[in-house]
């Protein structure tokens, strides 16, 4: 996981907890954040409140498939089904 902020703290304590704990990195804060998307599979954005999502077009403009919440800026963009895809906050059930 990039970045920090409130919660970092609680995920970190939840992960432990988790049977693939071993396989979670908290990278915190990263200034090459390019580096670290080229690597990346999947970048998920699970916020309950997003201005613009600038942090979606880095991951998209490295290759990155985006799974982002439907709030604020996100739908203006990530066209859903077609450069990525949106679900609504809390949308948790597995299909």
């Amino acid at each position: 996981m990039i970045g920090d902020g409130q919660e970092r703290v609680y995920i970190e304590e939840m992960v432990k907890k988790l049977p693939f704990c071993n396989k979670v990195l908290f990278l915190g804060e990263i200034d090459d954040i390019q580096s670290i998307l080229a690597a990346a599979d999947l970048f998920l954005l699970t916020s309950e409140v997003e201005s613009f999502g600038l942090a979606c077009l880095e991951a998209m403009a490295c290759g990155v498939p985006v799974v982002a919440t439907q709030v604020g800026g996100l739908p203006e963009v990530i066209e859903n089904g077609k450069s990525g895809f949106l679900v609504k906050v809390g949308d948790i059930e597995l299909s």
